[in-house]
């Protein structure tokens, strides 16, 4: 406020046709997928009616007229005009905190000037130390030849260098401390010179604006402009009870941002969708004329597209409360969560190996925005089991959730019968026909409830047929397109199994492809 009164006094001596410079702070921040819209605002005293220019400083560099949105609150009759943006002058050696820092760098520079002289001085004082220490031993055993020596002369001696080499030492030790805390000062003082003067060089962007008022007042300014170096995703915490009675799913907003400047206290929006830039109407629906053909191929209708955005998509969010975004660093924020009450099923895929895992599955509720893909960490009380990728259930199914394999349930996958031969009596064909058995186990001493997963064989094309054929075991469910279940009940300690036998025919010439992990002799 100090520095807004400031701006404000020395546009009022400038007249009343002088741009007059206006102090805005960051108030709101709108995250899309791909970019960032940056609020700020600040307010204008304007001392008369009539036409006034206003600027505002410090913007971020390299924004365009397509890049900004400006509003302004005044009086009826309020008014923009003329709008100007331009790149700012590069006067980072005329701003206080470079002068400040140019002085510290003066003065540690002097500080390890006059330390490299003592250090010197220290040198020179210890070689006299080791010239004098040489000289008096020499002296000593000159004097032990003769017996003129007294004991205590060598004790005294003794107890003297010792001193001094101690003494020596610890000055030593002290310039070397000292000279490593100036070091570290001088490099972070020229580390922030450097980023005063990379932002000098990056040329900041200036905003001048003519505004029309009816009389003095009071004018608020609202200006929002784009930022490319600013992002966000979803991210899942699922925190089963210990007692697996409770679950609960909690949504977070994950942000970074790389714009140089912290965004304290604001108000923060986040969208699933890309901003839309066009104004302008589509085009108008074209359907050609109707005619009429008496022989020939149908023609095809005109496709309808799809929705792109599905009903359970992300739509807009918005994190409670006013929060602080530092620049550099990825946050998360807590954006809602729901408390759910779990069913579980152990879920085996032979073909993939032999682990049976734990699932837990839940119906959230169906204003809850569940993000296919999204990372999901896994938590059972205070231990954190992993993560893993959402996978966004279809509309009325639960959402499945897995805790990782499950000791006393194993899988195993064999291969009974496979055979290949050729069919037809005019037209050869050739036929593959092979059984696979899927075998859970268990040592529980309880009965369990295994659902068995595996993949379905199809053609995609008509010379290709596909069938299932006697000795497939009953009651499965396709789940997925390609995907097919049974669900297994297991005795204590026992076993349970699942067969599935497939026929395949197609052209005695040529070759199947994407047939997977199947091993088919002949083709």
């Amino acid at each position: 406020m100090r520095r807004l009164g400031l701006l404000l006094a020395v546009a009022c001596t400038l007249g009343a046709k002088d741009p007059i410079p206006v102090e805005t702070t960051i108030a709101a921040v709108r995250l899309h997928p791909g970019e960032g819209w940056v609020t700020r605002k600040g307010t204008v005293q304007l001392l008369e009616g009539g036409s006034s220019r206003v600027i505002i400083p410090g913007l971020p560099a390299g924004l365009r007229f397509d890049d900004l949105r400006l509003r302004a609150q005044g009086p009826a009759g309020t008014r923009i005009g003329d709008l100007t943006v331009r790149e700012a002058p590069q006067t980072y050696r005329e701003r206080t905190e470079w002068k400040r820092l140019e002085k510290e760098a003066a003065d540690l520079r002097g500080r390890l000037a006059l330390l490299d002289l003592r250090q010197k001085n220290q040198a020179k004082a210890r070689q006299l130390f080791l010239d004098l220490k040489a000289a008096q031993t020499k002296g000593f055993q000159q004097s032990l030849t003769t017996g003129a020596l007294k004991p205590q002369s060598i004790l005294d001696f003794s107890f003297a260098v010792e001193s001094r080499s101690l003494e020596l030492a610890r000055q030593d030790a002290a310039l070397s401390e000292e000279r490593s805390s100036l070091k570290s000062r001088a490099d972070r003082n020229d580390e922030a010179m450097e980023g005063l003067k990379r932002e000098g060089e990056a040329n900041p962007t200036v905003i001048s604006v003519e505004l029309e008022v009816p009389r003095a007042c009071s004018v608020g300014l609202e200006l929002s402009f784009r930022v490319q170096e600013a992002s966000w995703a979803p991210a899942y915490e699922a925190r089963l009870s210990p007692d697996k009675r409770h679950l609960e799913l909690v949504l977070f907003a994950a942000v970074k941002q790389a714009t140089n400047e912290n965004w304290n206290g604001i108000s923060l929006e986040l969208l699933s969708q890309a901003p839309s830039g066009r104004l302008d109407l589509p085009a108008g629906i074209r359907l050609p004329g109707l005619s009429y053909q008496e022989s020939g191929a149908r023609k095809p209708g005109i496709p309808v597209p799809e929705n792109p955005v599905s009903p359970a998509a992300l739509t807009t969010l918005k994190v409670p409360g006013q929060v602080q975004v530092r620049t550099g660093e990825e946050q998360r924020f807590r954006i809602g969560s729901l408390d759910l009450v779990p069913s579980f099923r152990y879920l085996a895929i032979p073909r993939q190996g032999s682990d049976v895992y734990l699932m837990a599955m839940v119906l959230p509720a169906p204003g809850f925005p569940l993000v296919g893909g999204s990372p999901v960490d896994m938590l059972q009380g205070t231990e954190r089991v992993g993560t893993l990728q959402m996978e966004a259930p279809g509309p009325g199914d639960p959402l499945r959730l897995s805790y990782g394999p499950v000791p006393g349930l194993t899988a195993r996958r064999e291969v009974l019968e496979r055979n290949h031969s050729e069919i037809g009596d005019k037209t050869k064909e050739r036929q593959w026909v092979f059984k696979e058995s899927f075998e859970v186990e268990s040592t529980f001493s309880t009965p369990v409830e295994v659902e068995v997963q595996d993949r379905t064989v199809t053609s995609g094309t008509d010379s290709v047929k596909v069938d299932q054929v006697s000795g497939t075991t009953p009651g499965w469910e396709t789940i997925h397109t390609g995907i097919r279940r049974w669900i297994l009940q297991l005795p204590p300690g026992g076993k349970a199994t699942v067969l599935q036998k497939t026929r395949i025919q197609g052209p005695l010439v040529g070759h199947l492809v994407n047939v997977g992990d199947l091993s088919l002799e002949g083709n």
